[in-house]
């Protein structure tokens, strides 16, 4: 059976040092061309050990939401906006170009309105 290891820091011992010891191993997953773009970029940055590397990259960097709710929201009512912009080219390259001039105005001042929204959230 095996013994199990008291990590509780002893009266008298120096407790953060003893907290920063690193004995928890986390296991990520790579497949073969991401292994080998992390190697080539811990070489880059001059790195001989991949733990500190990995550590350095996920504590040391600031990370940046993606896409938040409100930009998906804008996101997906330009990909509607444009779908109708298709179809206004398809009119034009059908000889009714002048019928649907108007609409196509004011939907690209509605597609610009949404894109300033989605930068102003960006930030």
């Amino acid at each position: 059976m095996k013994k199990e290891i008291d990590y509780r820091p002893l009266d008298g011992c120096n407790k953060p040092k003893m907290f920063d010891a690193r004995r928890i191993v986390k296991a990520i997953k790579f497949s073969v061309n991401d292994l080998n773009i992390a190697h080539a970029r811990q070489r880059k940055a001059g790195y001989r050990n991949f733990s500190t590397f990995g550590r350095d990259c996920i504590l040391n960097t600031e990370i940046v939401e993606r896409v938040t709710p409100e930009q998906m929201r804008i996101l997906n009512e330009l990909i509607r906006e444009r779908n109708n912009l298709n179809q206004i080219a398809k009119a034009c390259n059908s000889g009714r170009c002048w019928s649907v001039a108007k609409e196509a105005t004011a939907l690209i001042r509605k597609m610009d309105a949404a894109i300033s929204l989605f930068n102003e959230n960006k930030g």
